[in-house]
């Protein structure tokens, strides 16, 4: 799988995941994907990275498990979701300093910037 802590783009991760596993040996789809995180539409995951629909706090959870996202990668993802679809600045700002604080980040990534928002674990929600 892609390097999560790269991406700052939801849905380019979301694309290239897809891309990547349609690459190797081995059966995956849209259904595969949609079976595996419990979702009834089969073309669910085409319409987020699509940009057509977004991920509810249940859906970020079905999608953790589908990526087999470990604890940091999924503390990541949420953020990752909750920035990429935050509709105001300050929403955004907020994200931003979980996205930049956050124990996974890789330190070359000078994409984001910090505020001063608590950051989001796992056994917590925003």
């Amino acid at each position: 799988m892609k390097d999560i802590f790269k991406y700052n783009r939801l849905r380019a991760f979301l694309a290239e995941f897809y891309q990547g596993k349609r690459k190797r040996p081995g059966f995956f789809s849209y259904r595969y994907f949609a079976d595996r995180a419990g979702i009834k539409s089969p073309v669910f995951l085409k319409q987020v990275i699509d940009g057509e629909r977004n991920l509810t706090r249940t859906m970020i959870e079905k999608f953790i498990h589908a990526l087999n996202l470990n604890k940091k990668e999924s503390v990541f993802f949420k953020n990752l979701v909750l920035f990429n679809q935050a509709k105001e600045a300050h929403e955004k700002a907020g994200t931003l300093q979980r996205h930049a604080h956050h124990d996974g980040l890789r330190a070359g990534n000078t994409s984001l910037k910090a505020t001063s928002t608590p950051i989001l674990t796992s056994g917590t929600t925003a």
